[in-house]
């Protein structure tokens, strides 16, 4: 036998152990990390010493049995002993070994499992609170374009040419509504009657084409071709009504005016109120009341002249809307 420290042990690896020996085996284990290692060891290395101190145990019995048996008598020889009644260290399986390498992991694994945290340690746990999400910041809403008023009244082909970059013109009708930028025009044969939000009224002839716009001093009437009946009722101090072009501006108080329009003139009549026009070419300016008109085109003299009694504006209100003025 090995000489071990612990008669437990000893006696195990010798297969001498009885069960209470094995029982305080376990017990020294468990206690004792020291003895763990040594029995892995051993069981590791000496995996068959259990088994080969048997078999010497037995061998050493044997030879004792046979001697007496075989010991000659007094002045004899004594004879050979039998080669083959020696047994055989034999190759067993290494149960004692095994056997301590299960106790050593039932007796690791119980240890791991009782210095564990149980369910309810981690179910009690704190786990530290995570800021919630902010939401992205919203980009802040595009202001809604506010529409200058809306047809009220459509007569064969009429479209609004809207001021979003494309130029295509889109077939209007009672109730579209009209943005700054945007162009009405009518056909030969249309017309057309628009009204701003504050209840001034445009009536637009055929043939026309007519922008509207607005700007910090008001709302902003271009007529391009054309003619146009104008009710504008009295504005507000600074948000005058005005009349653009490349040839002529006209700021309106309140009042009712017709304008005319082609490539080369402009000619404005006014029926009631007064309104001050300015040729652009070199700023004169010319202040007209109800019955006058005035026009800046070729050959025509910029001035103001009586609309109930000159024939031509009576010939240019025909051909530009069919009807006269005032």
């Amino acid at each position: 036998m090995t000489d071990h420290a612990d008669p437990y042990l000893d006696r195990y690896l010798a297969g001498q152990a009885s069960e209470e020996d094995v029982q305080a085996l376990g017990e020294r284990l468990r206690a004792d990390a020291a003895l763990r290692k040594e029995l892995l060891v051993l069981a590791a290395f000496d995996a068959e010493l259990p088994g080969a101190l048997r078999d010497v145990a037995w061998e050493k019995k044997e030879q004792a049995r046979v001697t007496v048996a075989t010991f000659p008598a007094a002045g004899t020889r004594p004879a050979r002993l039998r080669t083959d009644a020696r047994r055989p260290l034999a190759r067993r399986f290494p149960w004692p070994a095994a056997i301590a390498a299960g106790i050593v992991i039932a007796v690791g694994l119980g240890a791991y499992f009782i210095g564990r945290p149980g369910r309810t340690e981690l179910a009690t746990t704190v786990v530290a609170p995570q800021p919630a999400p902010q939401p992205a910041p919203r980009e802040a809403a595009l202001p809604v374009a506010k529409a200058e008023g809306r047809l009220t009244e459509v007569g064969g082909e009429v479209w609004v040419v809207r001021a979003d970059g494309t130029g295509q013109p889109a077939v209007a009708s009672a109730g579209t509504e009209v943005f700054a930028g945007d162009a009405i025009v009518t056909s030969t044969n249309a017309s057309a009657r628009f009204a701003y939000a504050d209840g001034s009224t445009l009536r637009i002839y055929r043939a026309s084409a007519v922008v509207l716009s607005h700007s910090d001093a008001g709302p902003g009437l271009d007529l391009r071709r054309g003619a146009v009946d104008a009710d504008i009722r009295q504005q507000p101090d600074g948000q005058h009504l005005l009349v653009l072009g490349d040839l002529m501006h006209a700021e309106i108080v309140g009042t009712e005016f017709r304008l005319m329009a082609d490539a080369r003139s402009r000619w404005l009549g006014v029926r009631q109120g007064v309104v001050k026009v300015s040729r652009l070419a070199d700023g004169q300016k010319v202040t007209l009341q109800a019955g006058n008109y005035s026009a800046v085109a070729p050959n025509w003299p910029y001035m103001r002249m009586d609309a109930r009694v000159c024939p031509y504006w009576k010939q240019v209100c025909r051909q530009a809307a069919g009807t006269p003025y005032p």
